[in-house]
């Protein structure tokens, strides 16, 4: 055991009194005011909707345009982020102000301050305001006030190289609550990534018809245009292939898989299958391979299962029910066993919170519960391991790994390692991997492919055609990362002729 039960009970101890004395001062602050003020800010949300200015002037009783712009945003927003007040005042920094014997722009760092008077509990907002005014009360005129700001909440740290989508404006203003940031990672860990960088777009402008008729000529008569091939296939998005499918049967009468399979052999024909198969039906197909004849593939189910989404899951049980009669979980319980049968079992319910938000605490707490499960008593719980590793999101799984690392001194693999053995130590591996660096995990899993005699090309086509839509792009750089060569010069070395032209054109956008 690496800590004494004695050690490991006293720094719990010590962390819930931190916890207790650093967030009880503001709960009891909070929740004397919460009952008096809850009806003043229902009024105040229904006086806002009414109150939206657009190109018109109207005479307002609040003394001076800062004080306009706190009671009118921090008073009927309530809780209001510095940069939703930041465009407030950008957006009126040009109002024309008339008010008695006090002309003025507005201030943004005297708002700041006011702003934080208000959120710090502060009554002295309307003193400060009067103060600065000179004690001029008289009425502000103001022009082209901009039109009814609601704060945007502030996104959760994402990573460095991934793109931000900004969230829509409500209609209302809703209660917002600030995330929290993903907490004390340790270093060499980044926060799971809300979403990553394809190589492969949808095609814009796109014709199906027009691609339908490139793919019958580049089949019709002696021999076959296998450039042209890959150029549409591999530059259009499965959605768009299948529309491209559609366009060929109208036009020809004829299924276009069917006249590719024909046209073509060997690994470029198992590229060309996989690229035209809906990703649903094509996970679904691998998964049936991994465990159809004599033995089973663990490592293709582990790749799929544990690092699916929920909407992953649900869509590969869908489809494997539709083509093989029978759920995806049943045949998974009859080729596996154990612990490893049950953490898969667990994983095929689809069932992972899959919010952004981090409890600190509870992750605490789960760290606690692992140790406790694992390190601190003979034998493993391994239910606690799978209700917390099967259920969690990625990014409290990440603050949980925090939470252990700082107890124990070591990364939870050290104690998956020593708790657990074979296809479940694997499983729950990948899903720390995945939580820790999802394009990490691809960009080993490419590399074991290609690694020693041979190449296993039906994982590699798997994993290029699955992450081509998704977050190929940043395996491609995880993977230069850390074998210091391209994913590019990898293929190369690997694979030959069209197959090798294929993988290729997927990876290099």
């Amino acid at each position: 055991m690496a800590k004494s039960e004695e050690n490991f009970d006293l720094l719990c101890v010590e962390h819930d009194e931190d916890f207790d004395q650093n967030h009880s001062s503001s709960e009891s602050s909070s929740s004397s005011s919460s009952s008096s003020s809850s009806d003043e800010e229902e009024d105040r949300y229904e006086d806002y909707e009414g109150a939206h200015y657009s190109n018109y002037e109207e005479d307002i009783d609040h003394g001076t345009v800062q004080e306009f712009i706190i009671e009118e945003v921090s008073d009927s927003v309530g809780e209001v982020y510095e940069e939703a007040l930041q465009a407030v005042v950008e957006d009126v920094a040009d109002l024309e102000i008339q008010t008695p014997g006090n002309p003025s722009h507005v201030s943004y760092d005297y708002v700041i301050k006011e702003l934080k008077n208000k959120k710090s509990g502060s009554s002295s907002s309307s003193s400060s305001s009067s103060s600065s005014s000179g004690g001029s009360h008289g009425k502000v005129k103001a022009k082209n006030v901009g039109a009814h700001y609601i704060p945007t909440p502030i996104p959760v740290p994402i990573h460095s190289g991934q793109h931000y989508t900004e969230p829509q404006q409500y209609a209302e203003p809703p209660h917002y609550a600030e995330p929290q940031q993903f907490g004390s990672y340790y270093e060499g860990y980044v926060p799971y990534p809300l979403s990553g960088t394809p190589t492969v777009r949808p095609a814009v402008p796109f014709d199906p018809r027009a691609d339908a008729e490139v793919l019958r000529k580049a089949m019709k008569g002696i021999g076959t245009d296998e450039k042209a091939i890959i150029r549409v296939l591999t530059n259009r998005t499965n959605a768009q292939r299948q529309e491209i499918a559609v366009h060929f049967k109208s036009l020809y009468g004829k299924d276009l898989l069917a006249d590719l399979k024909s046209e073509t052999s060997g690994k470029f024909e198992d590229i060309l299958k996989a690229l035209m198969t809906p990703l649903p039906e094509f996970l679904a197909k691998e998964l049936h391979y991994a465990m159809e004849g004599i033995g089973t593939n663990e490592e293709t189910i582990i790749e799929i299962v544990c690092t699916a989404s929920n909407a992953e899951i649900y869509a590969i049980k869908q489809a494997y029910e539709k083509k093989y009669g029978k759920p995806l979980e049943s045949d998974l319980r009859g080729e596996t066993s154990g612990s490893f049968r049950r953490l898969l079992t667990s994983l095929c319910q689809g069932n992972r919170n899959e919010n952004m938000m981090i409890d600190n605490q509870a992750a605490f707490h789960d760290a606690q519960s692992l140790l406790r499960a694992g390190e601190l008593q003979l034998g493993t719980d391994e239910s606690t391991f799978n209700a917390i590793l099967c259920s969690r999101s990625y990014p409290q799984l990440h603050q949980i790994f925090a939470e252990y690392h700082r107890l124990t001194g070591h990364d939870i693999d050290k104690a998956i390692k020593n708790e657990f053995s074979g296809d479940i130590e694997n499983g729950l591996l990948a899903i720390v991997k995945s939580v820790r660096d999802k394009y990490g995990f691809f960009a080993e899993r490419l590399h074991d492919c290609m690694a020693g005699a041979g190449t296993r090309d039906r994982a590699l086509i798997r994993i290029v055609v699955f992450r081509s839509e998704i977050d190929l792009y940043d395996i491609k750089n995880a993977f230069q990362s850390r074998y210091n060569k391209t994913l590019e010069a990898a293929i190369e070395s690997e694979t030959s002729g069209d197959y090798k032209r294929c993988l290729l054109s997927l990876v290099s956008p």
